[in-house]
């Protein structure tokens, strides 16, 4: 009982850091959680945090859920280090959100200056070898 106590501050911490991406109830009784997850898909999310960081989260449609929960178990003695590993994925794909976002709007601004030089050049009947 002494585990689960424990286990269980250290995920309410958790989902209080991340409660933007989580919603989160306690449970009353036992040592599985539900949480919900917030702004993805939690088949995709589930599938990049096992590969990633080695740690498995059930996504909740293996449970007929459709609510975007995933299965959270924390009757186990390592649930801090993958906690852990948990928050260091979270950082990672934010990071990586950020950087997709940001070479999105170069791309589309590079394109934009493509087109207008092209239809620059070809009003003025000029080429552009470059």
């Amino acid at each position: 009982m002494r585990i689960i106590a424990g286990n269980l501050k250290v995920l309410d911490q958790f989902f209080a850091r991340h409660a933007d991406r989580f919603g989160w109830q306690r449970p009353q009784a036992g040592s599985i959680g539900f949480p919900r997850l917030l702004g993805m898909d939690v088949e995709a999310f589930c599938k990049a945090l096992l590969k990633s960081a080695g740690v498995l989260l059930l996504p909740g449609t293996l449970y007929d859920d459709n609510g975007n929960h995933f299965r959270i178990g924390f009757g186990r003695s390592n649930l801090p280090e993958a906690v852990t590993r948990l928050e260091q994925f979270l950082q990672q794909f934010q990071i990586q959100i950020f950087l997709n976002r940001f070479s999105r709007k170069i791309y589309c601004k590079v394109a934009l200056c493509n087109r207008f030089l092209n239809r620059f050049l070809s009003k003025h009947r000029l080429v552009f070898h470059g």
